[in-house]
C-alpha cells in the first residue's frame, strides 16, 4: 500500500479523518465516544497538540489539530491505537477497527479554518442524523454555539472566534450564524481544492510547501501524491487533455456562456486541483468568469462525484494522462 504524505513542522494544521475498517462502526454506544474524546484529552496533553473542531459520526471522525511540534503521525498514531485497544476489548472482538492509514490534510489556517470548521460542525446535519447542528452532542459545535458547560477544557476556541469579534459573546453569535445560516444542500467539500488531495491552501502556501518540505525527495513511488505537488501543471496542459477525452476544441471549454459543459466543468476543477493557482487566475482562464464562478463549479462536479462512480473514474483517469502515471 503506498503510503500517505505527511509534512509535519510545528505550527502546522490539519484536518484529520479515520474510517472504521469496511465502513464498520467505530463507536458502538455513548460511552465508547467519551472514551475516545478521554483519549483525545490525553494526546492534547502528551503530544502539545491543539483541537480546534472535531465531529464524531458512527463510522468516523473528523478533527481540526495544530501541531506545537512535528508530530502529527505520533499523536494520531498513538491516539488510533490506544482507542483501538481499548475497543476491541470492550467488545471482544479482534483485527483493525480502522480503514488503514489516517488522512491527514495540511491546511493553510488563514484561507481555510472557518470554512472548514462549518463543515466539519454540519457533519451530523448533511447526514439527516440532525436537523441543527447544536442538537448533536458529539461535536465541538456546542462549544462554540453555547458556550459553558459545553466546553472541554482541551478545546482550544480563541483562533476561531478570533476571526469575527474582540468580545467572545459577539463571536460565539457571528461563529453561529456563520455555521447556521449557510444552506448546506449547496455547500461543497473544501478539500475538493485540495491539491494532490494533500494540502488545502492558496498559491502562495502551496509554493512555500513546495519549495520548504518537498525539494530533493525521491520516494515517488512509495508516496504518489509527490509528483504531483512537485510538479507545475500547466493550466493549457490540462485543457487540452480534458479536450481530447471528450472529443472537443479547446475553445469550447475556455469559452462562456455554455451550459451543461461537463468537459468545462471537468477542466475548471482539475486546474483547480492541478495547477496551484487562485480560483481568480483559473476564471481568467476560462472566459473571465468570476473566483467565486470557479469555486460553484467545482463545487458541482464534487456533489455528482457523489451520485455518478462512473465519472468520478473518468475524471480520475483523465488526471493520471495530465500527470503521465
Amino acid at each position: 500500500m503506498a503510503r500517505p504524505l505527511r509534512i509535519e513542522y510545528p505550527g502546522a494544521f490539519y484536518h484529520i479523518i479515520n474510517r472504521g475498517n469496511a465502513g464498520e462502526a467505530i463507536y458502538a454506544d455513548d460511552s465508547d465516544r467519551r472514551k475516545f474524546l478521554g483519549y483525545l484529552e490525553t494526546a492534547v496533553e502528551r503530544f502539545t497538540i491543539s483541537i480546534h473542531a472535531y465531529c464524531l459520526m458512527t463510522t468516523h471522525y473528523h478533527l481540526i489539530v495544530e501541531t506545537s511540534n512535528a508530530n502529527i503521525s505520533s499523536a494520531i498514531q498513538w491516539l488510533n491505537v490506544s482507542y483501538a485497544t481499548y475497543y476491541n476489548r470492550k467488545h471482544h472482538r479482534h483485527g483493525h477497527l480502522f480503514q488503514g492509514r489516517f488522512k491527514s490534510i495540511l491546511i493553510d489556517a488563514d484561507d481555510y479554518l472557518l470554512e472548514l470548521s462549518r463543515y466539519i460542525h454540519l457533519n451530523p446535519v448533511r447526514a439527516t442524523i440532525t436537523e441543527s447542528p447544536e442538537d448533536y452532542p458529539w461535536s465541538s459545535y456546542r462549544a462554540y454555539a453555547k458556550g459553558g458547560n459545553a466546553i472541554p477544557s482541551w478545546l482550544e476556541r480563541d483562533r476561531l472566534l478570533s476571526c469575527f469579534e474582540t468580545t467572545t459573546r459577539m463571536a460565539m453569535n457571528r461563529y453561529r450564524r456563520f455555521v447556521e445560516e449557510i444552506d448546506e444542500t449547496l455547500m461543497g467539500d473544501p478539500e475538493t481544492h485540495a491539491v494532490a488531495g494533500s494540502i488545502l491552501g492558496n498559491e502562495s502556501f502551496i509554493t512555500w510547501i513546495q519549495e520548504t518540505f518537498l525539494k530533493g525527495r525521491t520516494d515517488d513511488r512509495e508516496i504518489p501524491q509527490l509528483k504531483t505537488l512537485r510538479s507545475v501543471i500547466p493550466i493549457d496542459t490540462v485543457i487540452r487533455t480534458v479536450g481530447e477525452a471528450y472529443g472537443c476544441e479547446e475553445t469550447t471549454i475556455t469559452e462562456k456562456g455554455r451550459k451543461g459543459n461537463r468537459a468545462r466543468e471537468h477542466a475548471i476543477y482539475l486546474s483547480r486541483e492541478l495547477c496551484g493557482l487562485t480560483n481568480t487566475q483559473i476564471g481568467h482562464q476560462f472566459g473571465g468568469i468570476s473566483g467565486a464562478a470557479v469555486t460553484l463549479t467545482c463545487n458541482k462536479v464534487s456533489r455528482l462525484f457523489k451520485q455518478d462512480k462512473q465519472l468520478k473514474i473518468k475524471l480520475e483517469e483523465i488526471k493520471k494522462q495530465i500527470l503521465n502515471i
